[in-house]
């Protein structure tokens, strides 16, 4: 288990990912340095990603920095930085990136566990690429799952955070 260091403290969406971690408050007891911000603008992450980098390097200590957005593109290597990102290509994929789930911001509480089925289950719920196309045309042609999808011709469905979007999801 890492010992971590948290600079400030952490936003809303990673809080919750971090209890039950030991964290410290003198990073010289540390193993590991978490970014308390969630990056989620695609602009900014290069530049802020170097910026972590050079911190993570004068601090003598990995920093594991989380990224939430759907751009799948290869970011600039960074040797001091652990990337947990909800978007990755395998192909593009570095050794110091991981894929996570998607963490939804908008729901508060718990959802309810899926009802038993004779199928398996697949949902998705967003925008379409060309890749994510044939995934669900797949699925669809395929009997032996059951598919409830939801598609977005547009992120977030043009209107991020609309209130009915987040229900529909």
């Amino acid at each position: 288990m890492y010992i971590i260091f948290l600079p400030s403290p952490p936003d809303a969406t990673i809080a919750p990912l971090l209890k039950g971690l030991t964290q410290v408050h003198d990073i010289a007891n540390a193993g590991i340095t978490v970014h308390p911000q969630l990056l989620r603008e695609l602009a900014p992450i290069a530049a802020t990603l170097q910026q972590l980098n050079k911190a993570a390097e004068q601090q003598g200590r990995p920093m594991l920095v989380l990224i939430l957005n759907d751009d799948e593109n290869k970011y600039p290597s960074y040797e001091h930085l652990l990337l947990l990102r909800t978007s990755l290509r395998r192909s593009l994929k570095r050794s110091n990136e991981y894929v996570m789930p998607y963490l939804w911001e908008s729901r508060h509480e718990p959802f309810s566990p899926s009802s038993i089925s004779e199928k398996p289950l697949v949902g998705f719920c967003g925008l379409v690429s060309e890749h994510r196309r044939q995934l669900i045309t797949a699925f669809e042609n395929d009997s032996r799952f059951q598919c409830n999808f939801i598609r977005r011709d547009e992120f977030w469905g043009g209107k991020p955070h609309d209130p009915e979007l987040m229900q529909e999801f």
